[in-house]
């Protein structure tokens, strides 16, 4: 079970700010917060990637950390528990330990969940211990072909960061997010697409009449 993308950061340009924004094909609003002040964001989003190349993607930590410049480093501990960083801009990076599980939908489609273990890795140097980090994802096939995303989340980073600084970031960082995974299958679906390059046959001259290489 992977845990790469889960509470989406919150690190954009000052004028995106607020409590809704959009991608291609998707759209983040703020549902609820809470008496600590921790937002609940929904997302949902329809595209026209195939199934197959969302689903691949969601799972390849390789390409996702390629795609998604926020995901820091992270470490699957064997034991059911993930560590999972995240990098910012100009703040200390974020450190959790997360558990999942993962139920499959009768159309195909599979729902994720994450939540904070109850057992803590120790924080690496430099790190901050991220406060709040739970969530579900829904990716399934969507008739007619291509794909139907639903994220819900709430997430807290933690150390001198107020919840409602974090909450005017999320929207944003969140669609941002969901386009990288987009963007992550499509690279996927234009690699499948590419039809492999076939060795062309010797031509004659090419070698000595006993076959040896010249």
């Amino acid at each position: 079970m992977r845990f790469l993308i889960t509470a989406l950061l919150f690190v954009v340009a000052p004028a995106a700010l607020g409590n809704e924004a959009s991608s291609p094909g998707c759209s983040v609003r703020r549902t609820a917060v809470d008496g600590e002040g921790v937002g609940t964001f929904s997302s949902e989003c329809r595209w026209s990637v195939p199934f197959e190349f969302v689903a691949r993607a969601f799972s390849d930590d390789e390409l996702m950390r390629e795609t998604n410049s926020n995901l820091g480093e992270g470490q699957d501990l064997g034991d059911g528990r993930r560590i999972s960083t995240y990098t910012h801009f100009a703040v200390a990076d974020r450190q959790v330990t997360l558990e999942g599980a993962r139920e499959d939908l009768p159309d195909g489609g599979f729902r994720p969940r994450y939540w904070m273990s109850p057992r803590q890795a120790p924080l690496a140097a430099g790190r901050v211990q991220v406060r709040v980090d739970e969530g579900t994802w829904e990716i399934a096939p969507a008739p007619g072909g291509g794909t139907h995303v639903r994220f819900e989340m709430r997430h807290d980073a933690g150390g001198n960061l107020s919840p409602w600084i974090v909450r005017k970031f999320q929207a944003p960082a969140i669609a941002r997010s969901l386009d990288e995974l987009r963007t992550a299958a499509e690279k996927l679906a234009a690699r499948a697409a590419t039809p492999a390059v076939a060795s062309a046959p010797p031509t004659p001259g090419e070698h000595g009449s006993n076959g040896a290489a010249r």
